[in-house]
């Protein structure tokens, strides 16, 4: 009996990884980043992770240089980070990836908006002093996509903020 259990956790583990490579096979391209192989420890997809982010914050610096809206650039920043971070989970264990999607689905609900720039948008503008303007909103998203958090940084013995 113990041996089933063990056979049935095994496949379900095969199963979520089999789906995420599948997930990564439909990964798209990004712009001067070589997509690692699957299966990397926790420490090397943080270090991914913190390459996005990175690329993202050059991508935003190079629009502000060309004189682009801040909230153009804010949405561009807000999406890359969603991109980087759902790419990063696929970097690692199919199981971490499915749990924490779990984990999303429980903490932000199954609203798949809620990762969105509109939804971002909205909760930092109900934070804002009430004379904010949108571009400053805006330009106080583009300083928050480019965070991540100290806690796990640490935990995977990675770069602090300070330190990005």
């Amino acid at each position: 009996r113990p041996l089933r259990r063990t056979l049935a956790v095994l496949l379900v583990i095969f199963a979520i990884d089999v789906t995420c490579v599948g997930q990564r096979a439909q990964l798209p391209e990004l712009p001067g980043w070589t997509l690692p192989p699957a299966g990397l420890p926790a420490a090397s997809v943080r270090e991914a992770y913190h390459g996005m982010i990175e690329g993202s914050r050059q991508r935003v610096a190079q629009g502000e240089k060309e004189g682009q809206e801040p909230c153009a650039l804010a949405r561009q920043a807000v999406n890359d980070r969603h991109e980087a971070r759902m790419v990063a989970r696929l970097l690692g264990s199919g199981l971490v990836a499915a749990l924490l999607q779990l984990r999303d689905a429980f903490v932000y609900g199954s609203n798949s908006d809620a990762f969105a720039f509109d939804t971002f948008f909205a909760r930092y503008q109900a934070t804002a002093p009430p004379d904010a303007t949108a571009d400053e909103v805006c330009k106080l998203l583009i300083e928050s996509s480019f965070h991540t958090n100290e806690a796990v940084n640490a935990l995977v013995g990675q770069k602090t903020e300070s330190t990005l």
